[in-house]
């Protein structure tokens, strides 16, 4: 077990927007390597909504320790470290499309909900997981669909940019089932717009 000092007190200073913006990297950590914090999500959900210091505390210290694990095992950045960035690859296109206007952790859940369809669409993993992911997300109050305004070319354009991207090739962290991930899983264009598409 790794020993976390947490300022729990810090949390109520957030507004509601940021703080369930940070609920989505708690949410991320277990969708890629702890069932068990989307399972307390989904039965404690009343008490974290209303910042419940207890619930919060657990749930927390469960998350940096799936971070502190993953980061341990490849400090020199070779490829595990790499499923810390579920949720990223369009995250970071959305986040920049909108000018910043959605935060950080709203684009993440974004991009964790499109993964999920990908994994789903690529025979990757199950309807059952690939909607528990996404029902979780919104549960916390998040978004899960990329706005209208933003073109489909636009995000893949952008995607291009991301710095797992190789070759031109847009490549995605994928959650397969509970604590199975697979990283640098390359998609085409069409299977992404696609998706996107899909509402």
């Amino acid at each position: 077990p790794v020993a976390v000092y947490m300022d729990m007190d810090t949390l109520q200073t957030l507004d509601e927007k940021n703080y369930r913006a940070g609920l989505a990297e708690v949410a991320k950590h277990g969708l890629i390597q702890d069932i068990t914090i989307v399972s307390r999500i989904e039965e404690n959900l009343d008490l974290i909504l209303r910042r419940e210091p207890q619930v919060l505390e657990e749930l927390l210290a469960l998350s940096c320790q799936v971070k502190s694990r993953v980061v341990a095992e490849d400090d020199q950045e070779r490829g595990l470290r790499q499923i810390l960035n579920y949720g990223h690859t369009m995250g970071h296109a959305v986040e920049m499309l909108s000018h910043f206007d959605m935060i950080h952790g709203e684009c993440v859940a974004v991009g964790m909900v499109y993964a999920a369809k990908l994994a789903l669409r690529l025979g990757l993993c199950d309807r059952a997981w690939a909607d528990r992911q996404r029902n979780v997300l919104e549960m916390l109050g998040l978004p899960v669909r990329i706005p209208e305004v933003m073109a489909p070319q636009e995000v893949i354009h952008l995607m291009k940019m991301d710095k797992k991207a190789r070759d031109g090739q847009i490549r995605f962290v994928l959650s397969l089932e509970p604590g199975r991930v697979q990283y640098g899983v390359p998609v085409a264009d069409e299977e992404i717009i696609s998706c996107m598409k899909e509402r």
